[in-house]
């Protein structure tokens, strides 16, 4: 069996317009690191969405087990403070590991 031709001519390779997905994502950031002559790395929006996703969690964490621990104990605002006052803690010390090597020069 003989194969015909297509009956419209194939298109040529089609340019992209650059995706408003990558710009917002702060993919770029990897080619300017890249590109950079010392290699630094660059702070991107998704790593700034993981450093505030991280201080939601330890804050609902803090104050949940303290909220829970007061609960079980009936001691009611002292467990849901220190837990609260451990989940700012926790945020604060990972927010500033995850930033301290964009800080160096």
């Amino acid at each position: 069996m003989i194969a015909s031709a297509p009956s419209r001519p194939l298109r040529g390779p089609v340019a992209l317009a650059p995706s408003p997905l990558i710009a917002l994502t702060g993919l770029t950031g990897v080619a300017r690191a890249l590109n950079d002559e010392r290699g630094k790395q660059t702070l991107d929006v998704i790593a700034l969405i993981g450093i505030g996703a991280y201080n939601v969690a330890c804050l609902l964490g803090g104050f949940g087990l303290g909220w829970l621990a007061d609960g079980w104990l009936d001691t009611m605002p002292v467990f849901t403070m220190v837990g609260l006052a451990l989940g700012i803690g926790g945020g604060v010390m990972g927010t500033w590991f995850r930033i301290r090597p964009f800080l160096r020069d």
